[in-house]
């Protein structure tokens, strides 16, 4: 589904928010708040839900879920004093409120996505095999997920090799 509203139009498979034709950065926070306040529009939806839906039933501070509401209120042109996008009902929750078309989307063929992720393969010096992702442009993000004893070589040589 492809949802349009005033200028802009959020497209959760490509998660793009764009404003006439222009793309609008969010955090994906704030994107995850505007698609499910838009799926459930029809209602006005609790913090409990937003909470569960996009923190997963972490545990949130109000101020969090303000900074994210706020933002998203921004993104989309709204403002906590108008409202005309995203309403705040006291002691309810929140709800989207204004008029929008949505539309089918034709089914994206991960293979022709502009943003295909691709999976890479590698071994360090000591034959540790290694796998790692590539998605979209610009600079290199690496993360590591296991802790190897001082001295160990395998992160050098697994940036050497993400680097050729």
């Amino acid at each position: 589904m492809v949802y349009r509203f005033g200028e802009y139009v959020l497209d959760p498979m490509k998660y793009e928010l764009k404003r006439a034709d222009q793309e609008v950065s969010v955090e994906p926070q704030v994107f995850d708040v505007l698609k499910y306040l838009i799926e459930n529009r029809e209602r006005v939806v609790s913090k409990d839900d937003l909470i569960d839906a996009v923190w997963g039933g972490r545990i949130v501070s109000d101020a969090t879920l303000s900074s994210r509401i706020s933002a998203a209120r921004s993104a989309v042109g709204d403002t906590g004093e108008a409202q005309s996008v995203i309403r705040t009902v006291p002691k309810r929750g929140f709800q989207f409120v204004i008029e929008l078309e949505a539309e089918n989307q034709a089914q994206v063929d991960p293979h022709t996505s502009k943003h295909r992720q691709e999976v890479k393969f590698c071994a360090s010096p000591d034959g540790t095999q290694i796998a790692f992702a590539t998605t979209g442009s610009g600079y290199p993000l690496v993360r590591a997920g296991l802790a190897y004893p001082s001295g160990a070589r395998l992160a050098q040589s697994g940036l050497a090799a993400l680097s050729r």
